[in-house]
């Protein structure tokens, strides 16, 4: 039987990931690192280069883990060990960069409750149908 639980991710010491979003998740979570496999990207919107920016997902991997070729896969063992051996240092930065990016983390749920009451009450100056 699969299991939902999120218990597996919560226990593990690193996460070993593509581009997925699921890799900001986990380390903006539980502040500990992750192993990026370097594969070809999932370009859903080839258009995002006109804005001529990276991406977060792209800026800060080299900053929450180590980003490895899929022809080195003889090093992941390696590379995960030395991402346990300085798991204190990326947490440190992991914490930053939260920090950085993330509004109000561990108060989203609290605020946005606000908000919607205030809309809901007519405080937030606009008028609704």
């Amino acid at each position: 039987m699969l299991s939902h639980s999120n218990e597996p991710l919560l226990k593990a010491d690193v996460l070993i990931s593509d581009y997925s979003g699921i890799a900001l998740s986990y380390a903006f979570g539980t502040e500990r690192p992750v192993l990026f496999l370097d594969v070809p990207k999932k370009i859903k919107n080839p258009g995002y280069t006109d804005l001529d920016i990276q991406p977060i997902e792209l800026s800060i991997r080299s900053k929450i883990g180590v980003v490895l070729s899929p022809d080195r896969l003889e090093k992941i063992p390696a590379a995960i060990a030395s991402l346990i051996k300085d798991a204190l240092k990326y947490k440190k930065c992991i914490a930053h960069l939260r920090n950085e990016y993330v509004y109000e983390f561990g108060r989203s749920s609290k605020i946005g409750a606000r908000h919607i009451m205030d809309i809901y009450q007519g405080k937030d100056g606009k008028n609704y149908p």
